[in-house]
């Protein structure tokens, strides 16, 4: 059983949030890299994340209004929460308190469930992650109807192309490519193939995993609406102000 397998396994041990945490209106991440992607640019995700079984493991990173509060948010289309507790080390809380930032908030978790979807929205969320390797279309697209019943945006990434066949078409929808391998933790890095077999041009395309400010240098991003990138940032390196030499942001 994989890493992720078991963190499914685990979701049933999870107590639901009680009462709502929410303090302002749904922003739709969806529309934020849009409209970055109108001006020319990609639309970055920053995340937030204290550990992962990858290996990473943050230094004396404590809160997510300590760490987004040094960002310049001006460069960023949204900001990604890894809610996890087990493996992650995170938790609703830190959500639910990066509200007061006012750009678009996605909740990073394993979701599989109607009721994680209702307890993202509770604390904040105004987008959910749903991995396409590990689930059927049925279940991705009920779980991207709930996500839209409370307005907010799904962010469906894929590793496995056959997994993408599987994604479902709904107006709230936003596609991701992971560089890893989550059965594997491994990184397969195989992001031109996946732009070139991605034909719906009208959903942003998100690249998710592994860019830091060395491979950010000289990647191509033809094809991509944005990235997601958390463990380089987070670790200080240079990666935004990579992107913006390279006039990407």
């Amino acid at each position: 059983m994989s890493v992720v397998d078991e963190i499914y396994r685990n979701n049933r041990n999870r107590a639901s949030i009680g009462s709502s945490r929410r303090s302002r209106p749904v922003i739709s991440l969806k529309e934020s890299v849009e409209e970055k992607n109108s001006k020319g640019r990609l639309g970055l995700i920053a995340e937030f994340k204290k550990r992962s079984p990858s290996g990473f493991e943050s230094k004396g990173l404590v809160s997510t209004t300590s760490y987004f509060g040094k960002l310049d948010l001006s460069k960023l289309a949204g900001l990604s929460v890894l809610t996890e507790p087990d493996r992650f080390g995170g938790s609703w809380d830190d959500l639910a308190e990066s509200q007061p930032f006012n750009i678009p908030l996605l909740a990073k978790d394993f979701f599989d469930s109607e009721n994680m979807i209702r307890d993202a929205y509770f604390c904040g969320a105004d987008s959910v992650l749903l991995i396409a390797d590990f689930m059927k279309g049925e279940r991705l697209a009920a779980l991207a109807e709930s996500a839209s019943e409370y307005g907010m945006d799904a962010l469906i990434e894929f590793h496995d192309f056959e997994s993408a066949e599987r994604i479902p078409v709904h107006d709230n929808v936003i596609v991701g490519y992971n560089r890893r391998n989550l059965r594997t933790m491994k990184m397969e890095s195989r992001e031109k193939e996946a732009a070139e077999m991605f034909d719906r041009k009208d959903v942003p395309f998100i690249l998710e995993s592994g860019i830091d400010s060395t491979n950010a240098r000289t990647m191509d991003f033809t094809g991509f609406s944005g990235l997601l990138v958390g463990s380089s940032i987070i670790n200080g390196e240079s990666v935004v102000d990579v992107l913006q030499s390279r006039g990407l942001l």
